[in-house]
């Protein structure tokens, strides 16, 4: 790990992240003020040092970057910018990005501009309180993209997501 420092405030902004959305309810506003803030920071520090990968900052701060990134859907372009760094990474260095945070980072920016996702990683709750997917690309070779991303079946995904 090259940046302690860094990887100490990712590690604290990840667990931040986490806990604000365990401690969401349903029917409540949500206020993306914190994430807006922590994506500021993020958004300096990539400028600054490229993207925090796991050689970088550690495995559990490179996490607590993606994070950052799949919950700034406020600010597209930087989604956008993060996922070209982590594939541009994982490039140079297969064993420096999950793929799976690819996979979600993907399909989270292709959501957003209403296009289908391609690893169906992306569900919605129904006001009935059903789970259901997002639009996704090509059902047919799902699992195969899936499975080259590290992610479970979309079947077993779906389940434990309900």
């Amino acid at each position: 790990m090259r940046y302690p420092s860094i990887a100490r405030k990712l590690r604290l902004l990840g667990k931040k992240d986490q806990e604000a959305r365990r401690a969401f309810k349903p029917g409540v506003p949500w206020s993306d003020a914190a994430d807006r803030k922590r994506t500021i920071w993020l958004k300096a520090m990539v400028k600054k040092y490229g993207w925090p990968t796991v050689g970088m900052v550690g495995k559990t701060a490179s996490r607590a970057a993606w994070l950052i990134a799949q919950h700034a859907g406020f600010n597209q372009k930087f989604q956008s910018l993060a996922l070209r760094k982590m594939k541009e990474a994982h490039r140079s260095n297969p064993n420096d990005i999950e793929l799976t945070h690819i996979a979600y980072l993907t399909d989270r920016i292709l959501t957003q501009k209403g296009k289908p996702q391609i690893y169906g990683t992306q569900l919605t709750i129904l006001k009935t309180g059903k789970i259901r997917p997002l639009p996704i690309k090509d059902r047919e070779r799902l699992n195969a993209r899936r499975k080259a991303m590290g992610l479970d079946s979309f079947e077993k995904y779906l389940r434990s997501a309900r």
